[in-house]
C-alpha cells in the first residue's frame, strides 16, 4: 500500500495505525499509542519521539536526529530510517 512504501519515520507509522482505516472491509479497530508524551516545556535533549518510539535506541535519548530529504517531498528526522 501507499502508506508502506512512503511514510518511514516511525512516529508516522503509529499515529496511522492508532486510527481506524476508513478504506478497509475490516471492523474498525485503532491501536492504543505507548509511552507518553513528551514535554512541549522540557525538551529533551535527543530525540522528542523517544519516549514513544518501539524502535528507539540509546543514540535517540542522546542525541537529536538532523532533518534529512529523503525524496523530493519528504523530509525525515530519525537515526533508524
Amino acid at each position: 500500500s501507499y502508506f508502506k512504501t512512503a511514510i518511514h519515520h516511525p512516529y508516522t507509522l503509529m499515529l496511522l495505525k492508532a486510527n481506524p482505516d476508513p478504506f478497509s472491509e475490516k471492523p474498525p479497530f485503532s491501536q492504543k499509542i505507548k509511552g507518553e508524551a513528551g514535554s512541549s516545556i522540557f525538551r529533551p535533549e535527543g530525540c522528542v519521539f523517544f519516549p514513544r518510539c518501539e524502535e528507539r535506541e540509546d543514540i535517540c535519548l542522546k542525541k537529536a536526529p538532523e532533518l534529512r530529504k529523503i525524496s523530493d517531498s519528504q523530509f525525515i528526522a530519525c537515526f533508524k530510517r
